[in-house]
């Protein structure tokens, strides 16, 4: 893939205990070859996500996230994400995150005055 990718401080760590007390997974709205390499750069030993990685491609409704792709309880789920619309039918699982724009260029394109800071 053409595009620079920068992790979020301290994701691997949390990766890493999330993976001990939940299933976790991956789910993106943009297309399956980017979900795949997000994948790879975030689990490159394939620990965390194994085959649960999910795009717009599984989902079952347009531009909408759906619980019903991931195995489990709806009141057992938690979702990270930083964008709440998506969601519309699960917005009590839902707990928002800020954006996190390392580069100037992508905070600019989201309106944001500066990169988010390692010590955040």
């Amino acid at each position: 893939m053409h595009m620079m990718t920068k992790l979020r401080p301290f994701v691997r760590p949390f990766l890493k205990e999330a993976n001990e007390m939940f299933e976790t997974y991956i789910y993106t709205m943009s297309d399956r070859p980017y979900a795949l390499e997000m994948a790879k750069l975030l689990d490159p030993q394939g620990e965390y996500f194994k085959a649960k990685v999910n795009s717009r491609d599984d989902g079952t409704q347009k531009h909408q996230k759906g619980l019903d792709v991931v195995l489990g309880q709806e009141s057992a789920v938690l979702i990270l994400d930083d964008t709440e619309h998506t969601w519309m039918k699960h917005k009590d699982n839902l707990r928002l995150m800020e954006r996190c724009h390392f580069f100037a260029s992508s905070s600019r394109q989201f309106g944001l005055q500066i990169p988010c800071r390692i010590d955040e």
